[in-house]
């Protein structure tokens, strides 16, 4: 991606006054395909792009360096301070006097950290409004039930359109939580004001239909996927970084450490794995800096120390940007994606059940050439059989058997995973309706705002 914003650095003309909002409150959107495609593909539909976000140490902030795209933070952690001596400081307190002066300076930064950001907060929708009035926007894009929320919050004052990118379902029936239940009557309620809505496939399409009372001819379909036609490119990446033998095979699992990932199964399943098969774990969080007590990444770490498991598991716990994340999905053989519910999180219920063309590794790993292996019998589950590209198991023991099968027949099911990519996770196409109905509307617009200028 930071490639592409160099090369592409005089993309629009100066006189471009077409532009969009996108809302995501989160600070991982460099990790998320979906934003990023359409940062690139507004830009290349002549759209200057405003992105309204946040940032923290946990994730690493986005590259993206261009004179036609505004990263506008909303919020950030005394972490991404410019002063990152102390934000590390707990790394040498040892003594109870030198911890309680850390706590003290920590809890000093983060009071005139809130500070200046709810000051600037309180200046942002002025800064919005002046800039519709001279250049207007097409609309304001929130992601997922909370960017669409803050969206609303940002523009409610200025006449600008709406648009809803929801990657995640909340659905009411599995909502426990009283703050997510607000959430899901907030975003229930926007939704009725929307211009349209955007989401990965039929099915999830249908679903967001229903809970949000959204008509399916307002919902467009993008898959979560990167850009681009698939290819394999295989190279030594994890060879390189774990010093390992270039005859070693690595199954690679990128993404969270939530219990419903099901790490621990894929780990106890490696005793059944031929030997010359690794197993890598790279997470999305900056752990290491973050906190060197992660409760989730502690155990991890033991095992990759276990004298059975030696050399057997390796961790990746810092981030990278989106260009090096294809290198290093690129130098894995297999990648493995399994989804347990997990009933503590509304967005681990049937969210995960229904993912679709939504899993951003999943559609990595194919771009990539990967075979897939996964516990997902519908949606993802039917195309990775319908192609050939991927197996799905039905317990642990069978992760073993599938590494087998797949490194038997490795050239067709790489082949075929590259097919299932190129056939249904064409993002290109797929955007080109979004852009049609953001031009339609934009048209509208400036009209009318030629005219209110005029009169």
């Amino acid at each position: 991606m930071r490639t592409w914003f160099k090369k592409n650095d005089r993309l629009l003309d100066s006189k471009t006054v077409k532009r969009v909002g996108i809302v995501h409150p989160g600070a991982n959107i460099d990790s998320i395909p979906s934003i990023m495609n359409a940062v690139i593909l507004l830009m290349k539909n002549g759209y200057k792009v405003n992105i309204f976000t946040g940032r923290d140490a946990k994730h690493i902030t986005p590259q993206i360096k261009h004179r036609d795209v505004k990263i506008i933070y909303t919020h950030s952690d005394v972490y991404c301070s410019s002063i990152p001596t102390i934000a590390k400081l707990s790394r040498i307190c040892r003594t109870k006097s030198e911890r309680g002066i850390y706590r003290f300076i920590l809890l000093s930064l983060n009071k005139i950290n809130s500070a200046f950001f709810l000051i600037k907060n309180s200046f942002i929708p002025i800064y919005i409004g002046f800039s519709n009035y001279y250049k207007p926007y097409a609309c304001f894009i929130g992601v997922d039930p909370w960017g669409l929320i803050k969206a609303n919050n940002l523009v409610k004052s200025v006449d600008i359109p709406l648009v809803y990118y929801s990657l995640e379902l909340l659905f009411s029936d599995e909502i426990k939580d009283l703050t997510y239940q607000k959430i899901k009557m907030k975003e229930q309620e926007l939704c009725n004001k929307i211009e349209f809505a955007i989401t990965q496939d039929a099915e999830r399409a249908t679903l967001l239909s229903i809970e949000n009372n959204i008509p399916l001819d307002k919902i467009v379909l993008v898959p979560n996927a990167p850009l681009g036609l698939a290819q394999r490119n295989s190279n030594y990446y994890w060879h390189k970084r774990f010093n390992l033998s270039k005859r070693t095979k690595v199954v690679l699992y990128t993404g969270s450490l939530g219990d419903w990932t099901g790490l621990d199964k894929i780990i106890d399943s490696i005793q059944y794995w031929p030997e010359d098969w690794v197993f890598v774990i790279h997470t999305r969080y900056n752990i290491d800096e973050f906190s060197e007590e992660d409760e989730k990444l502690l155990p991890l770490r033991r095992l990759e120390q276990d004298p059975s498991l030696k050399n057997r598991i390796f961790i990746s716990s810092n981030p990278v940007h989106s260009d090096e994340y294809r290198q290093l999905i690129s130098g894995a053989d297999i990648g493995i994606a399994l989804y347990f519910q997990d009933h503590r999180s509304p967005l681990t219920q049937k969210n995960l059940e229904t993912l679709g063309l939504s899993s951003g590794k999943i559609a990595y790993y194919l771009n990539a050439g990967l075979p897939v292996i996964t516990n997902l019998s519908s949606g993802i589950g039917n195309l990775l059989s319908e192609y050939k590209c991927g197996i799905i198991i039905d317990n642990i023991k069978d992760i073993g058997r599938a590494v087998v099968v797949i490194s038997d027949n490795y050239g067709e099911y790489s082949e075929n995973a590259q097919n299932l990519f190129n056939d249904r996770f064409g993002v290109d196409y797929a955007f080109k309706q979004v852009i049609t109905r953001l031009d339609t509307r934009y048209q509208v617009r400036e009209k009318r705002h030629t005219k209110s200028q005029s009169t």
